[in-house]
């Protein structure tokens, strides 16, 4: 029981924060196409064995920078609230087998339907020319139709970052400190900030 009573003490005489900073750092890796080979069945009329599909593709962005507060000189490190280019990445990876299996099975399956095509206008007038210019459009509206969809929210940050602190009434001078291995390596200044007798102050940063 007298621990529980210190305990509430404690938590009763430890000053609330009253300032917190949100940091937007960098933009999520972009979405690329990727080129995957694939082998496709020879069928009468159909003279592609294999072909080219374009693929949606993410990189994983590089760790750069860790990042603190400096606060009238006193450094506080600020924590990752949110890795969205690590989520982003993750759900790409999970989704692209079935991306893959799809965009495949369309493409052969248009490849096929353009070989049948091409077969019957053979047979019905024995007009080659016309032949060859139905595969050609029917091959070159599989071909556009299998772009890979590089769509994405582009204006996503790559992190946020966040900090929270206790800091007494009146002004006060910030900076942002860029931090690799726990050294900095630069700094950018924030400016003075005005911390109110009541109520707290929320300052949101993007770099």
């Amino acid at each position: 029981i007298s621990y529980i009573k210190k305990q509430k003490k404690r938590l009763k005489s430890k000053k609330k924060e009253n300032l917190t900073i949100v940091l937007q750092y960098g933009i999520v890796p972009p979405k690329t196409q990727s080129i995957t080979f694939v082998p496709l069945p020879v069928t009468k009329g159909l003279t592609l064995s294999h072909t080219n599909i374009k693929l949606p593709d993410i990189r994983r962005k590089k760790h750069i920078y860790d990042f603190a507060i400096e606060v009238d000189g006193k450094t506080i490190p600020m924590v990752t609230m949110n890795p969205i280019s690590t989520i982003v990445y993750k759900e790409f990876q999970d989704e692209l087998p079935g991306i893959k299996a799809k965009t495949i099975t369309r493409f052969i399956t248009k490849q096929l339907t353009s070989a049948a095509a091409s077969a019957a206008s053979q047979r019905s007038n024995n007009d080659s020319a016309g032949a060859l210019a139905i595969l050609s459009v029917v091959s070159s509206i599989s071909q556009a139709m299998e772009e890979a969809d590089t769509r994405q929210w582009s204006i996503l940050p790559h992190e946020v970052k966040l900090v929270r602190a206790h800091l007494n009434q009146g002004k006060h001078d910030l900076n942002l400190i860029y931090m690799q291995d726990g050294n900095e390596v630069m700094r950018k200044k924030i400016g003075n900030i005005s911390i109110p007798k009541k109520g707290s102050k929320v300052i949101n940063l993007k770099i």
